[in-house]
């Protein structure tokens, strides 16, 4: 059996590097052009989920949370209002308040 070394046991990981500190960070998801991050924290006032690294240099449109709830906020709880209520629609789901399945 082939022993692991580090770069087996760290595949999933991306190694990030500055002046003195090594950083492993998990890779989740691979964002587009023109994706967007952050939205659940603004819409449920809780902590953010993950932390956002670039590997190339980005330029980002960024909207306070004032002109996210006034432009696009209204619309992404309508969404997941609507999700909620058809998956309330499923017996699987029906035990369950909107707060849970939120």
């Amino acid at each position: 059996m082939k022993k692991k070394g580090k770069e087996d046991v760290l595949s999933p990981f991306i190694q990030l590097k500055n002046s003195r500190i090594t950083h492993y960070m998990l890779e989740v998801v691979k964002l587009s052009a023109g994706a967007s991050f952050g939205e659940n924290a603004l819409l449920t006032k809780e902590p953010r989920a993950a932390r956002i690294v670039t590997l190339t240099h980005c330029k980002f449109a960024v909207l306070t949370k004032f002109y996210y709830d006034r432009v696009l906020g209204r619309k992404e709880k309508q969404q997941k209002l609507e999700t909620i209520n058809f998956l309330q629609n499923i017996p699987i789901f029906q035990p369950y308040s909107k707060s849970k399945i939120h």
